[in-house]
Order: structure tokens, then sequence, then C-alpha cells
């Protein structure tokens, strides 16, 4: 295999990466052939190891870099998920251990979405109840004090219900983030470990 053979491949592995991100990691790899110099190509292509397990390492430590970020510099999560679907992908496992794991990533995803749709509905019914019911208060029961004050009670209730939930909503949605990061993690480093290979 020929430097530029090798970069192709890796460019394979690596271009739907961030742009930065992309750019970075071919930079590195290009200076390191150019440092190495026309004659230790080989030795170069020897010490690097199979692209597809050269990518493995950048996405793996891209990954890394982005869950740090994230909790120091709260960085958009659409770029952790992104990376570690492909860091995922780029494992060197065999590909039933890929599938599972696949599917086991997908299966947290949909339990996420469940959840999160879950206490959005209670929340936004809690919110919608909320007005309603003061507008019964208002408007219906405030021909006696004391029904009015249980109509006015009633939505301040239904009110807090909704604040509750939206912030239940935000948390679940922290947690399961956090979740399927750490559950990527570790499926990435337990198939690099035993070193399966597709």
């Amino acid at each position: 295999m020929t430097k530029t053979e090798y970069l192709n491949q890796l460019d394979h592995y690596l271009r739907k990466l961030p742009q930065a991100d992309y750019e970075e990691a071919m930079d590195y790899f290009t200076e390191y052939f150019e440092e190495a110099g026309p004659e230790n190509e080989a030795q170069v292509i020897q010490d690097l190891g199979d692209p597809k397990e050269a990518a493995y390492e950048i996405l793996s430590q891209l990954l890394d870099k982005k869950v740090e970020e994230d909790h120091i510099l709260s960085i958009r999560s659409k770029h952790i998920i992104w990376i570690t679907i492909l860091a995922i992908l780029a494992a060197p496992i065999a590909l039933p251990l890929t599938i599972t794991a696949l599917v086991l990533v997908f299966s947290v995803v949909i339990l996420a979405l469940s959840g999160i749709v879950i206490t959005v509905s209670i929340g936004l019914t809690a919110f919608i109840s909320a007005f309603a019911l003061i507008w019964e208060a208002i408007f219906k029961l405030s021909s006696s004090l004391s029904t009015f004050s249980l109509g006015l009670g009633a939505s301040m209730l239904s009110l807090g219900l909704a604040l509750i939930f939206a912030f239940l909503t935000l948390l679940l949605a922290q947690w399961f983030k956090l979740a399927f990061v750490k559950l990527s993690q570790w499926i990435i480093r337990r198939g690099f470990k035993r070193g399966y290979r597709v």
C-alpha cells in the first residue's frame, strides 16, 4: 500500500466528520507521512496500522474530546451523537457484534424519545389544563368565593405540575444523551479491546 492509497482509505472513513475535525485529522496524517519522507512510507504505514483502525482511533479520541467539551462548553449534542455513530461504524469489531450494538443503541434512542414524548405530553396537558381551569374559575365559578378559590387552586396546581414535567423533560433528555454516549463508548472500547476484525 502506498501513502496515497492509505490516505484515500482514511479519507473514506473520516469524510463524514464535521469539516474542521475532518481537516484536522487528514492534516495530521498527511504531515506524519511528509515528516517521515518517501523512503519511510512503508514503516509509517506499518506504525499507523490499518486505515480503518487509524480512523477508529481518531473517531474514538474525537468522541472523548467532544464529550469533555460538552461538559465544559455545552456544545451541541448532534455532533457528539453523529461522531458516536461514526465511531461505532468504524470500530474494528465483527459484523454481528456491530449489528447487535447498533440495535442496542437504537433501542436506547427509542426509549429516550418515548420517555421525552411522555413527559412533554403530560406537561403540555397540565399547562393547557391550568389555563382552562383559570378561565373556568374567573368566568364560571366567580359566583362564590369558595368555588373561585377551588378553581384557582386547581389551576395553580396544574401549572405547577406543568413546570415540574418541563423540568423532568430537560433532565430526562440530558440523562439519555449521557447514557447514549456512555453506552456507545463502552461498545466501542469493548470491541476494540477484543480486537475483532471486520
